[in-house]
């Protein structure tokens, strides 16, 4: 019992009784015993809510830890996989002959409307090249470029090393704003880029990545 309850008791004793009243042993026990009580009961209350708080404190500071840890490992953040809905693609007949040669993506960030390949020159290299493009009907595209010949890259570009379980590729955004992975698979190289006749539209960098690991 604190110091306001027990001047409201005194208040309560005061109006109800008379001032030449006198309590008697009987009634001065009682008051005694309800202020003990209330003393023995406020240790319990902070021996129950200090272990709480430091619970709460613990399970707080587990948390940072977890969310910051996994930012540095790559579990949390840019190289968890895209929470994107990705759509699944079926390769028409003339992309399947292909398929027999080189792996094909299976899952886009958008659902595929048309795809065409073409065969670029070949500039007397030996192995086959071809470029296929998936197109959306609201104007993103993604060109996938794959060759059996070795890549040696021309320009001055900062390519970033991106990995994502077993795969491993890099990443890069050129001039024209065409964001672009490239990766190796079975000495056949491949290359994916997306743009989009919205541009400032663009793609995150882990969509890329699932459209690539989906390739077979």
């Amino acid at each position: 019992m604190d110091e306001k309850e027990l001047e409201s008791l005194r208040k309560t004793m005061t109006a109800e009784f008379p001032d030449e009243f006198q309590f008697n042993n009987r009634m001065k026990e009682k008051v005694k015993n309800e202020i003990r009580k209330d003393n023995e009961m406020n240790p319990k209350k902070k021996f129950i809510l200090g272990p709480a708080f430091s619970v709460v404190f613990v399970v707080c500071a587990l948390a940072i830890f977890i969310f910051i840890g996994g930012q540095e490992l790559g579990f949390i953040g840019e190289n968890n996989a895209s929470d994107s809905e990705m759509f699944t693609y079926e390769p028409t007949e003339e992309i399947g002959e292909i398929n027999k040669e080189f792996k094909i993506p299976t899952k886009f960030p958008f659902e595929v409307t048309d795809s065409f390949a073409s065969t670029p020159p070949t500039q007397n290299q030996k192995g086959n090249r071809y470029t296929i493009d998936f197109v959306s009907s609201n104007g993103q595209q993604l060109t996938l470029k794959v060759t059996s010949n070795e890549v040696i890259y021309t320009d001055d570009l900062e390519r970033e090393e991106v990995t994502s379980g077993d795969f491993t590729g890099q990443y890069v955004v050129n001039e024209q704003n065409v964001q672009i992975l490239s990766w190796e698979d079975n000495n056949i190289n491949y290359s994916l880029g997306y743009m989009s006749e919205n541009q400032e539209s663009s793609l995150p960098k882990e969509d890329l990545i699932e459209v690539a690991k989906s390739a077979k």
